[in-house]
């Protein structure tokens, strides 16, 4: 259908700057109609396009879409409310408040004239989203409705400047005490109190009291005390600390040290947190009781609220009391030291390592020192390494902020055998590239142990400096040839990946052991590394190392080649087929390609990881040949399950065209499956494949009547085949005998007729699948351009009696001449049945007829006077009925098109009489 012209309200509305922004001159219930066609939208740059076109009149847009709202019950409205809310979020991001007032007063008025709750809360929510203050008094209206009054609330308190108002509501009493406590509560009213202190008074139910309770807990002062304490005592607590923030009151310390001798640790921590911020952290008595308490919660939580308050004087306090407390209590302390890095305390943490003589607590310390810095920490952490708090020592060491390679040096070359064996492994673990010397010299240690751990710390500290040496013990051990094998990969790491590869076949090319190499190459995973391999697998002596480091890599160069090994069988695996198969899966190759290979394959002995593996890899080829090789292994029992799911898979997926008999054979086997599997979600499986035979059935190919055939009629589709047309053939799909249509608007997305035609008669039938239908008919139109006007003209498609069209111009009902004749308006058939329509055009006149009625009669020429264009050459043209120009009107040739506007129509037995060849 035409893209619909704006109507004289829009000139006077809009600036001529707006109206520029929309180039297609549409009304604006055409402009709502085309985005809810393409809403959802995963485009970003597409969806805020349409929500940019709604805003430019966002009052009417607001209006148009409330139309369409329909009861819940009646219908769906998810594209409505998907494209009010996404206009509301347009409206409110940056840059775009100009849009504001308009989105506001159309919902205000939307909210008054919807006629059910479910809508009218769903509108109130998206006004709260760009709430004014002059909007309230809507909100107001519902406050006492019992469905409504949670949503109107929140819209007021949400709603900038709207205290005075919730006060004058307290003290009228203008909504349910529940709604006045909780506006109260949010908006934090401390001049409430004394209302909600009056409704406390009173008869209220549970709800009501509890809502009470927590509005005085966050807006209360010392008057609410009294009530909480003995009703509520976590918004007694809330109260406190409220009451805390703002004074430092006598009443509420003492009431906090009451809390604090309760048995609940939660009542006692909190009521700790009150003291400690009232008191401004001076509870110097109280944090030393805290300390000795058994409760380990209470003790951990007191010494968290008291962090924002602590000095050097009072964490020297805690330390010179430390042997006082109980080792879990120490424990508590060190931790607290440790994670806030209290600097004053490094010496005193050092001094417990070396004097305590609790080994949790000396443990504790040392991981606690790793958060330091400093020479005299590292010394103190690398003496402890190798000996009883190993683990500590080597947690701390790892995660040290200072330099500690001088440290571990000069351990590695005088330590004990334990302290040198933790050492090599913080080496590594630091990347010490100074210790790489000392870690080969220690490779030649006669203590198995250090030798070990030497071997295996070595990829940690060596460079590309280190590749000759690495490579000179390649023939000097089997024991250790995989921690040489990481050591020289962790050498080459730095490398870019030619030259990596150019280093490792140069040292291939010195030693007889050239498999050593085969994971390295493996590693580097280029096209040249994958050539090497198979080079080195060709000459013979290693093929089960090369093979086995071939299928380690993830290149798809290697594909013809594990084929050859495949077809070869001498050393063709399971693991060698399943590469070869993932890589196929994950191969650019077209879906063509990637099933013969797969059916080449299923031709062997599989096994039954093989079988699903294929099958797993048809899922991702969604062609007619992929669902018949799929349906073979549905008789195999031992695969049945997965080929089920790959048939089910295959069969839903949109690109799929597969011929109904085959379809129907492999899901009818597919459901039997599902049936006696018994999954707990077989059952949607089986609903599914239900669907897809449903919505599959096939048509008999269209055929001309042999009346037709007798005048000289040439099928144009014939329910499968588009060979006749050209243009957007991704909008338009031929399937189950129709093509179906997804094109957007816009002039690359139609669909033309490969000839072009002068005087003809045009038979189709089409089907509206969705409500608001938009497309249209091209006639005598050049290509890429909009037929209405540069084409001979447009014949409408419309879904004309549904609401988003509501007041359209004449010229715009479906069948008529866009722009220049009207048609008669028609009553269409409900949405899933088909229409017959023709359109016959010989010289300048036109005829339509729909279900065998003709609609429109007229000459092009006549109905604008000769003047298809200004005369003076102006935009504006007096002669025809949508004051347009219209430069191609009397084209004497060109395509047939359907213009593309968006989803939801199918066409199908398209048929056409060329009368010129007559």
């Amino acid at each position: 259908m035409k893209k619909i012209l704006y109507v004289f309200l829009f000139f006077l509305l809009i600036s001529s700057n707006v109206f520029s922004q929309d180039s297609r001159h549409r009304t604006h219930e055409t402009v709502v109609a085309d985005v809810l066609a393409q809403l959802p939208s995963v485009d970003k740059e597409k969806f805020n396009k349409s929500m940019s076109e709604l805003a430019l009149d966002g009052k009417e847009s607001i209006k148009i879409l409330n139309r369409l709202f329909v009861p819940y019950s009646e219908g769906n409205n998810s594209s409505i409310e998907y494209a009010i809310s996404g206009l509301v979020s347009f409206v409110t991001s940056e840059g775009n408040d100009k849009y504001k007032v308009g989105v506001r007063e159309g919902l205000r008025s939307a909210i008054k004239e919807c006629s059910f709750i479910e809508g009218k809360a769903f509108l109130i929510t998206q006004l709260q989203l760009c709430s004014e203050y002059e909007d309230i008094d809507v909100f107001i209206d519902y406050v006492n409705d019992d469905k409504l009054a949670s949503y109107a609330i929140n819209a007021i308190i949400n709603t900038n400047g709207s205290e005075r108002v919730i006060m004058d509501l307290v003290r009228k009493n203008g909504a349910s005490p529940v709604s006045l406590a909780y506006a109260v509560r949010e908006k934090r009213l401390t001049e409430a109190e004394s209302y909600l202190l009056a409704l406390a008074a009173k008869k209220l139910n549970t709800e009501e009291r509890k809502m009470i309770y927590s509005a005085l807990g966050v807006c209360g002062t010392e008057k609410s005390m009294k009530l909480l304490s003995v009703n509520s005592v976590r918004d007694y607590l809330v109260l406190l600390k409220n009451l805390s923030l703002t004074s430092s009151s006598k009443k509420v310390m003492s009431e906090a040290k009451k809390l604090m001798k309760n048995d609940n640790p939660y009542i006692r921590s909190n009521a700790a947190e009150i003291l400690i911020i009232a008191s401004n952290g001076n509870v110097k008595k109280e944090l030393f009781s805290a300390m000795k308490d058994e409760s380990r919660e209470y003790r951990v939580a007191f010494l968290d609220f008291m962090y924002p308050y602590m000095t050097d004087e009072k964490y020297d306090y805690l330390s010179d009391n430390f042997g006082k407390f109980l080792p879990e209590a120490q424990e508590d302390y060190i931790k607290m030291l440790g994670h806030y890095e209290v600097e004053s305390q490094k010496d005193f943490l050092i001094q417990t390592v070396r004097e305590s003589k609790d080994s949790t607590v000396v443990s504790e310390a040392i991981i606690a020192l790793g958060n330091f810095e400093g020479g005299d920490v590292v010394e103190v952490l690398i003496s402890n390494i190798g000996g009883q708090y190993d683990s500590a020592a080597y947690k701390a060491l790892s995660c040290s902020k200072t330099d500690i390679s001088k440290g571990i040096l000069s351990v590695l070359e005088n330590g004990n055998k334990m302290s040198v064996i933790s050492a090599l492994r913080l080496a590594s673990a630091k990347r010490i590239k100074e210790a790489s010397d000392i870690v080969f010299k220690l490779l030649s240690s006669n203590d198995n142990d250090i030798r070990k751990t030497a071997y295996s710390s070595l990829y940690g500290v060596v460079t590309e400096n280190d590749i000759k040496r690495i490579s000179e013990m390649v023939n000097a051990t089997e024991v250790y040839t995989v921690d040489i094998q990481k050591a020289f990969e962790s050498a080459i790491k730095t490398l870019n990946k030619d030259r990596a590869y150019e280093i490792t076949v140069s040292q291939m090319q010195l030693t007889e052991n050239r498999a050593f190499y085969y994971p390295v190459l493996s590693s580097i995973g280029t096209d040249k590394a994958a050539d090497k391999l198979i080079e080195e697998f060709n000459e013979g002596k290693n093929k089960e190392k090369a093979l086995s480091e071939l299928i380690n890599m993830n290149n798809s160069s290697i594909i013809d080649f594990l084929y050859d090994v495949i077809d070869d069988r001498a050393f063709s695996s399971n693991s060698v087929v399943n590469r070869y198969i993932n890589l196929i899966k994950d191969s650019k190759m077209s879906y063509a390609e990637k099933y013969k290979r797969l059916s080449d394959i299923s031709s062997l002995d599989c096994s039954e990881d093989i079988k699903k593996n294929i099958l797993l890899a048809l899922t991702a080829i969604p062609t007619e040949n992929s669902f018949n090789m799929a349906v073979l292994y549905l008789n195999d029992e031992s695969v049945s399950y997965q080929a089920a799911m790959t048939v089910k898979q295959i069969a839903s997926n949109k690109l799929s065209v597969i011929d109904y008999s085959n379809l129907k054979s492999g899901l009818e086997k597919a459901m039997k499956i599902y049936e006696k599997s018994g999954q707990a979600d077989d059952i949607y499986a089986i609903d599914e494949i239900k669907k897809i035979l449903n919505v599959s059935k096939p048509v008999e190919l269209f055929v001309l009547s042999d009346e037709e055939k007798k005048l000289g009629f040439e099928v144009l589709f014939d329910g499968t085949d588009l060979s006749k047309w050209e243009g957007d053939t991704l909008g338009y799909k031929a399937v189950n005998g129709a093509i179906n249509v997804s094109a957007e608007y816009g002039n690359s997305h139609n669909l033309y007729t490969k000839e072009e035609y002068s005087d003809f008669i045009f038979r189709f039938e089409f089907c509206f699948k969705t409500p608001a239908v938009n497309n249209g008919v091209g006639i005598r139109t050049p290509k890429d351009v909009d037929a209405a006007y540069f084409g001979m003209c447009e014949v409408q498609i419309l879904d004309h009696d549904h609401a988003a069209y509501k007041g359209i111009a004449e010229y715009q009902t479906h069948g008529s001449v866009y722009g220049i004749i009207p048609a008669k308006r028609i009553k269409h058939k409900p949405l899933g049945e088909w229409s017959t329509e023709e359109i016959k055009v010989k010289g300048d006149h036109i005829t339509v007829t729909v279900n065998g009625e003709v609609i429109l009669d007229g000459n092009v020429r006549e109905a604008c006077g000769g003047h298809n264009v200004s005369h003076d050459n102006s935009d504006k043209n007096p002669y025809t009925a949508d004051k347009r120009n219209h430069p191609g009107l009397f084209n004497k040739k060109g395509h047939i098109s359907f213009c593309g506007h968006g989803t939801g129509i199918a066409f199908r037995n398209i048929r056409i009489l060329d009368l010129n060849k007559k």
